[in-house]
């Protein structure tokens, strides 16, 4: 299967250039953070992001759209677009029920930011909705009910001040929810063996990740297979430019 993965867009409209390729992909999914983009407005952002959510209402099967970190803010209140706060959450607060935490196709998770297990645990026992078990009964069951979460308005859940993060603090810590975990944080207790996610700019050195830190001369295009363990496999999808790519799973 062929994915047109749309990492962190941020106002970029790089997407409609690939999103009309249609015979040269399978699915389609942005992994979210449409908003809060330094070189365009708020409403042109508020635009491009309607646009998307047209092929998600028109084929929701082969488009999706994941909620990012940016685009929560919102929701939550916590905007960093403050004088246009309002029409940014509405338009967010509209497409919720076309909105998801993450999406599973074949045996690959993709989500904005990855699922931790630890996370995962601590969530559900917070939230008393199902049994850890049963939860991990099903392939697709947990994410079912993450999904279903989000369009409940349990927004609480995902929040990064949600009290699973006291019990390790900072960034990099692997009981940061879907839509703030660190790929460092995150390959020591994938939930999921197969994971794509966006949320960190990163480009390959010497095989190993290294993060953007405003250092010219990592500009540079990247997405790598990054072996977690003999089983898993971490695809890190963002990149300073926010270019779409097609990806084989």
């Amino acid at each position: 299967m062929k994915v047109l993965v749309i990492p962190d867009p941020h106002g970029s409209e790089e997407w409609k250039n690939w999103i009309t390729k249609e015979n040269e992909y399978d699915k389609c999914i942005c992994l979210g953070d449409w908003f809060d983009a330094p070189k365009n407005d708020a409403k042109k952002q508020i635009a491009n992001y309607k646009a998307y959510m047209h092929y998600v209402h028109k084929d929701w099967n082969k488009y999706y759209s994941l909620l990012g970190e940016r685009d929560f803010n919102y929701l939550v209140d916590k905007p960093y677009q403050v004088d246009h706060a309002i029409e940014i959450k509405k338009a967010i607060e509209d497409e919720i029920p076309w909105t998801n935490i993450a999406v599973k196709l074949e045996d690959t998770v993709f989500s904005h930011a990855g699922i931790s297990s630890l996370w995962l645990e601590y969530t559900f026992k917070l939230s008393d909705y199902i049994d850890i078990r049963d939860m991990r009964y099903g392939n697709h069951l947990a994410i079912d009910i993450l999904n279903a979460l989000l369009k409940q308005h349990e927004y609480y859940l995902f929040d990064y001040d949600a009290d699973v993060v006291k019990y390790s603090g900072g960034d990099e810590n692997a009981y940061q929810g879907p839509l703030w975990i660190k790929p460092s944080s995150l390959v020591r207790c994938m939930e999921f063996d197969k994971q794509i996610v966006g949320h960190t700019e990163t480009i390959a050195i010497n095989g190993l990740l290294d993060y953007i830190n405003d250092e010219p001369q990592k500009q540079k295009y990247f997405h790598n297979v990054c072996p977690s363990t003999i089983n898993q496999s971490l695809i890190l999808a963002d990149s300073p430019d926010h270019l779409p790519h097609i990806i084989e799973i």
